[in-house]
């Protein structure tokens, strides 16, 4: 081979651009190449003027053992590391279902936030059973009206600050980063905010903060702790209408939890698009 700069490979990586419902993410798979990762190439190709541009970065490994078809890990824009994401799971089981890695609808990945269970009902409707939530409601007063008083600390695998608003306006106007500055003193590794109108007990709409990321069009795990938050409240204040999957809206669309809270059992069932595959250099 000529030793012309030119013909000098690159370090560089393949990956898979995927989304769920507007929340992206930049896919790679380390089973298939050799990942040497840093916080500042996280920051640098999450950069959506510079680089590939993502909310988090998903890392594919081998599994530990053989119940599981891989290992997982999630990366924030920011560079630091998330323990869960539901939408990032959504995606994983697409690409493990499209790429041929997985033979059955139904699998298991696991990693930092616990095994996850995927079932592919097709290319683009994927649900994901996450591991089973904690759920602290604070500052729950019966008599009052003014529900943003209550909040919630809610547990998915990564952790989550959910409260309640009255209407759509005040979900709308909520200055939601100062919000989140607000409570992150609180917590030494961050925290998730998700603010939350009641349309019905069956049928949320929620804005999202993510730490290490900002405000997204979307949340998997922040879907699911809304979900299991406004059910403990509901319970906890005697109006709750028993069992029901929740519908859950986003400025990106919509996702449908499912919370059994006998057994603990929580699914989250959505699109998955795969966007494209690409090659990006290391800074």
């Amino acid at each position: 081979m000529s030793k012309h700069p030119a013909n000098r490979p690159l370090p560089s990586l393949r990956f898979e651009k995927m989304h769920g419902l507007g929340n992206d993410f930049m896919l790679v798979d380390a089973r298939l190449q050799k990942l040497d990762l840093s916080a500042e190439a996280i920051r640098h190709w999450a950069n959506r003027r510079c680089g590939v541009g993502f909310d988090q970065m998903i890392v594919l490994d081998d599994a530990p053992h053989s119940d599981y078809l891989a290992s997982y890990r999630f990366y924030n824009a920011d560079g630091s590391e998330a323990e869960q994401c539901g939408n990032g799971q959504r995606c994983i089981g697409r690409y493990l279902w499209e790429s041929g890695w997985a033979k059955r609808r139904r699998f298991q990945v696991t990693g930092p936030g616990g095994p996850v269970a995927i079932t592919v009902h097709s290319a683009s409707d994927v649900e994901v059973a996450l591991p089973a939530p904690t759920c602290r409601l604070m500052a729950l007063n019966q008599d009052s009206r003014d529900v943003r008083a209550e909040w919630a600390e809610v547990s998915v695998g990564n952790p989550h600050r959910v409260f309640w608003v009255n209407s759509q306006a005040e979900l709308d106007d909520c200055h939601l980063a100062a919000q989140a500055a607000a409570v992150q003193a609180d917590y030494p590794r961050g925290v998730n905010l998700e603010v939350v109108h009641m349309e019905a007990a069956d049928h949320l709409r929620i804005r999202i903060y993510e730490r290490g990321v900002g405000e997204t069009q979307a949340c998997g795990s922040g879907a699911a702790a809304a979900a299991v938050a406004t059910v403990e409240r509901q319970l906890a204040m005697r109006s709750g209408n028993g069992h029901k999957p929740i519908r859950v809206d986003m400025p990106g669309g919509r996702l449908l939890v499912d919370y059994q809270r006998d057994s603990g059992r929580l699914t989250l069932r959505g699109p998955a698009a795969h966007v494209y595959q690409g090659r990006v250099f290391y800074p």
